[in-house]
């Protein structure tokens, strides 16, 4: 019984202390305006049917969401395109480590 309450008391104190820690939590929403950003000038290419898939759309193919992954982040930050302008800004704010729109 002990090893369960344990078990039930670890999970607990990662969730208060690490998942939902409040900066935690806004970073991944900065993650996640990035990626919205992103997704109209982002298109992932399944390998099989060779079909183009949104980020927001390649759920729908087991291929195309298979080739999602951590280097999308990557691609954003290092990218050219003018379209991405704004999500590399918003990038590289987070990794600067500045959590407002403002710079005040």
């Amino acid at each position: 019984m002990w090893n369960v309450y344990e078990l039930f008391h670890t999970r607990f104190s990662l969730h208060k202390r690490a998942y939902q820690h409040r900066v935690s939590t806004v970073v991944d929403h900065m993650f996640a305006e990035v990626l919205e950003l992103a997704n109209p000038h982002v298109d992932l290419t399944c390998p099989s049917t060779g079909r183009t898939y949104r980020m927001s759309t390649c759920i729908e193919s087991m291929g195309a969401y298979a080739t999602l992954s951590d280097w999308i982040i990557l691609r954003i930050q290092h990218s050219t395109c003018p379209a991405l302008s704004e999500a590399r800004v918003r990038k590289a704010r987070r990794r600067c480590g500045v959590f407002s729109s403002s710079t005040a």
